[in-house]
């Protein structure tokens, strides 16, 4: 009888604490909140933009005029939302470098090398160059707002890296995009993004070749 009371109990003890464990993986996941974390760093982003001290640091002689250009005036409610899946390093190092011969021809060892130094900012960098470099002047004032990010650092855990890109009315698009830094604390990075947004095929055709996997909101 004792022995049945002490299975009884362990069964019990186990229950319970594999409902404590999901009530905490549950609580400490922030993923369903991610969306609107993108929105406040969209918002900061703007509060950036719009301080003169900030980009008399940041840019120097670039005219306010030009940089209000990437302002909107709707962030609480852009027009579209796309979710990227982020790649992993490997894919995206194969995306940047896999039409360069030097590249192809490098060890395994080498490649890993290039895989460990690259990362989903790359990514946009380089989809941004290409646009830029298709445009009219000033598209060195462009490469130059390009590199102002905006960062934010949430506590949670996530279940694995994921950007947004919010297409607003006016201004210019914003990716923003999450990853583990830590066990317990989420980085949330926004970063303009200059390359064509007007469909969904249009930003697949841009992003799916560094790996990316491109989905509507």
């Amino acid at each position: 009888m004792k022995n049945k009371i002490k299975k009884l109990l362990l069964i019990i003890v186990t229950f319970m604490l594999g409902l404590t464990i999901i009530s905490c993986t549950n609580k400490n996941n922030i993923t369903q909140n991610l969306y609107q974390y993108g929105i406040d760093i969209c918002i900061q982003m703007e509060t950036m933009l719009k301080d003169e001290n900030y980009t008399n640091i940041q840019f120097g002689d670039l005219e306010k005029s030009f940089l209000d250009n990437f302002i909107a005036n709707d962030y609480d409610t852009p027009n579209r939302i796309y979710i990227i899946s982020v790649p992993n390093q490997k894919q995206i190092a194969e995306g940047l470098y896999n039409e360069s011969e030097d590249y192809t021809k490098l060890s395994n060892e080498l490649k890993k090398q290039i895989e460990n130094r690259v990362s989903f900012t790359n990514v946009i960098y380089t989809s941004n160059m290409e646009t830029i470099y298709k445009q009219e002047d000033p598209f060195y004032d462009k490469i130059r707002v390009q590199y102002m990010t905006a960062i934010k650092e949430y506590n949670g855990i996530i279940e694995k890296p994921i950007a947004y890109l919010y297409v607003f009315e006016s201004g210019n698009p914003i990716i923003t995009y999450f990853t583990q830094k830590d066990q317990n604390t989420v980085t949330a990075t926004g970063i303009f993004y200059l390359s064509s947004v007007e469909s969904l095929s249009e930003v697949r055709a841009t992003l799916e070749k560094y790996g990316c996997t491109i989905t509507n909101y």
